[in-house]
């Protein structure tokens, strides 16, 4: 057996280490809260907790951490990108379309707010969501050609780790992962309007979760905690992977001071091995540059 064999043995032997004492962790927490949670915290309480709460404060609650946590977002977002794009066909200046789609979100905002106490803001939401969705349509339209161009003149210029921040941005901003944020948040936006105006939705959801919680206030606290479940995915998935993104940036900028990034495609190049490339693919339109007569000669 060769040397890289024995290596990618004792690798894997201690990637298998690490994945047990990571279940043992996740267990051993889970269970702590577990008995923690059933020996200082009695059903009555969660009873008593919900009888008390009206459903229009607890409508009310959701709609500032939902909006709180939208707005206090979006200036990362732009951070994110004014760190790492370089490059704009439009020069820094705001289109017509972007500003329709700004506009229309703050008016469908301010229709959401004003309707939350009708039974119209499941509506208003619904709208306020559908724009949201457009609005991130546009964005990836108006984003995509801006990553691509910062991407090529990333790698002219041999700034490999910066083409790394922006595989990182494209990732956070349009990635896969969106999918499944959008696609369960649209269902509940969805099932909200059905609760708020079919009373037959809303009386046989409150029998299934009847021996949860009480049957009393379920009723009219269904549509806030549907509410609460649509703030939960939507602002939860987006802020872990917010947060992934901006520690994956500062990793990078922490590396770039003590490494020096070769990029794959002249990694490949330079070692005759085009396999190399086949796990790399954030950029499509840059394998083009894999077969240019100057990428040898690039450090």
């Amino acid at each position: 057996m060769s040397e890289s064999e024995d290596d990618d043995t004792d690798r894997e032997e201690l990637g298998r280490l690490a994945t047990f004492v990571n279940i043992g962790i996740a267990l051993t927490g889970s269970l702590c809260v577990f008995l923690y949670g059933w020996l200082t915290l009695k059903w009555d309480d969660f009873e008593r907790v919900l009888s008390n709460t009206s459903p229009d404060m607890a409508l009310r609650l959701g709609l500032i951490a939902y909006f709180t946590a939208w707005v206090s977002g979006a200036p990362i977002d732009l951070a994110l990108q004014k760190k790492v794009l370089a490059k704009d066909r439009n020069k820094g200046r705001l289109t017509l379309g972007g500003f329709c789609m700004f506009a229309s979100l703050a008016a469908s905002g301010v229709m959401v707010v004003a309707a939350s106490f009708t039974r119209w803001f499941s509506v208003a939401l619904l709208v306020f969501w559908a724009v949201h969705l457009a609005a991130l349509w546009y964005m990836k339209i108006y984003l995509k050609p801006i990553i691509a161009e910062t991407g090529r003149w990333y790698f002219d210029r041999g700034e490999f780790s910066n083409l790394e921040k922006l595989r990182v941005l494209d990732t956070y901003q349009f990635g896969h992962w969106t999918f499944w944020k959008y696609l369960p948040c649209s269902i509940v936006c969805g099932l909200l309007v059905v609760i708020s105006f079919s009373n037959d939705t809303r009386e046989f959801l409150a029998w299934i979760i009847h021996p949860i919680l009480p049957l009393e206030q379920l009723d009219a606290l269904l549509p806030a905690i549907t509410f609460f479940l649509f703030v939960l995915l939507s602002e939860g998935s987006q802020w872990t992977t917010r947060l992934i993104a901006i520690n994956s940036i500062r990793v990078i900028s922490r590396l770039r001071k003590r490494y020096k990034f070769v990029h794959v495609v002249l990694l490949a190049d330079v070692m005759r091995q085009p396999d190399l490339l086949t796990e790399w693919r954030p950029f499509p339109k840059l394998y083009a540059l894999f077969n240019r007569g100057d990428s040898g000669s690039r450090n």
